[in-house]
């Protein structure tokens, strides 16, 4: 009587189905793998990394590895930032010269235009 409740509030609320591990890496667009440590496998993220806590290997807690791929993620903006600056800095001294350029090409044409031309 109790499993067949379960299973109608199950049907009636629509509880999702839990995923498997290659369906669930894929909704949240995340590449897991094994890794081996001490004879121990993991499947985790690529990029997390395995600590040793006491005598107990686990991977770093979920705090700690959105803290790492935040500060990744910082570290690659300011990197992309910085060579936008660059571009910007190059870009506007470009600018400048071009400017100067013109501003000597255009004194140059007016004084032209001015002289006399003989006939």
């Amino acid at each position: 009587m109790v499993f067949v409740f379960f299973a109608a509030s199950g049907l009636a609320f629509g509880i999702p189905e839990r995923k498997d591990e290659s369906e669930e890496a894929g909704a949240y667009n995340v590449t897991r793998t094994v890794k081996t440590v001490a004879g121990l496998n993991f499947v985790v993220e690529e990029d997390r990394p395995i600590e040793k806590v006491g005598s107990i290997y686990r991977p770093i807690d979920l705090d700690s590895y959105v803290a790492f791929k935040f500060n990744k993620l910082q570290a690659e903006m300011e990197q992309r930032f910085a060579l936008q600056e660059q571009k910007i800095t190059q870009l506007t001294e470009r600018i400048k010269a071009l400017e100067e350029r013109l501003r000597v090409l255009s004194q140059t044409s007016t004084l032209s235009d001015s002289t006399p031309q003989p006939e």
